[in-house]
């Protein structure tokens, strides 16, 4: 995944969560956690699509794909290599 991109999600996870970037690990539960709500799922949405210029699908917006850190990179890049919904 591109530093960039890596950078503005944890960014964006900070604001959201009010977690310093450290404590945002790959394999921390963000919405069992309760870090995340659904409306701040639905905010990070927007952002990274602003943000970074890739365009997510209606159905990559489960609670699979925003469990954690992992899963949203995974994510981000599977959409920046213009993979097909």
């Amino acid at each position: 995944m591109a530093r960039s991109r890596k950078k503005t999600l944890l960014r964006i996870l900070s604001d959201l969560t009010g977690l310093e970037e450290a404590e945002i690990t790959p394999t921390l539960p963000l919405l069992d956690g309760g870090y995340l709500t659904s409306l701040q799922v639905v905010e990070l949405v927007t952002r990274l699509e602003e943000e970074t210029g890739i365009r997510f699908q209606d159905m990559d917006v489960t609670p699979e794909n925003f469990q954690d850190r992992a899963r949203i990179e995974a994510l981000l890049e599977e959409r920046s290599e213009g993979s097909p919904p």
